[in-house]
């Protein structure tokens, strides 16, 4: 993980904490006291930076693009390195020994 990345997710972290903070403590000061003003405004606030955090890090957790020229799956990458059968012709895997038709030896 990069130097961005881990400092990408730390500020997630907190968010996330601040969030939870603010959330748990507007919540208590709306059922304990009765006063609904400042503790909602809390609520809010956390609720919106624990939203905000998730979706920050989901953002933060995503891959970037592969370089042109470069396979997109294993698929491709197992595509790109066959070993054709010298008897029958048929396609192979490069980490067969043997032909898995005829079983020849490949190479």
């Amino acid at each position: 993980m990069r130097g961005a990345a881990v400092w990408w997710r730390v500020g997630c972290a907190l968010a996330a904490l601040l969030g939870a903070y603010l959330l748990i403590s507007g919540l208590v000061r709306i059922t304990g006291d009765g006063a609904v003003g400042g503790p909602l405004a809390r609520l809010l606030v956390g609720l919106v930076l624990l939203s905000a955090a998730a979706v920050a890090y989901a953002i933060g957790r995503r891959r970037p693009d592969r370089p042109a020229g470069q396979p997109t799956s294993a698929r491709a990458d197992d595509a790109a390195e066959t070993v054709t059968c010298p008897a029958c012709g048929s396609v192979n895997p490069p980490s067969r020994q043997h032909c898995l038709r005829c079983d020849q030896a490949l190479r």
